[in-house]
């Protein structure tokens, strides 16, 4: 599978399986998500989007909420979305919450 498909490809396997009720092979889907996006995004050169910060911060609440420890992240957006709130990365690169 061609890396740059690999993050978007388990986290549509890891949402389908969660929403199928299936805990531990949703987590091990988002977990394989975290780290395909976070080695894409970890490469000289890319550069740093809105929608790369957003999916990580996605995955990175699924894995929280299934009971998950979230891996320590090698990427900015993955850096990013680890420290901040996903409300607040949305304000941030989106501004489609009202600051409190």
């Amino acid at each position: 599978m061609a890396p740059a498909l690999a993050g978007v490809t388990y986290a549509e396997l890891a949402t389908s399986l969660d929403r199928a009720a299936y805990p531990k092979h949703a987590m091990a889907a988002f977990l394989k998500a975290w780290k395909a996006f976070d080695t894409v995004y970890a490469r000289p050169g890319v550069r740093l989007t809105s929608d790369a910060v957003l999916s990580m911060a996605d995955i990175r609440d699924a894995i929280q909420r299934l009971g998950g420890h979230v891996p320590k992240a090698v990427s900015e957006p993955g850096r990013l979305a680890v420290s901040e709130t996903t409300r607040r990365l949305k304000e941030r690169y989106f501004r489609s919450f009202p600051a409190q």
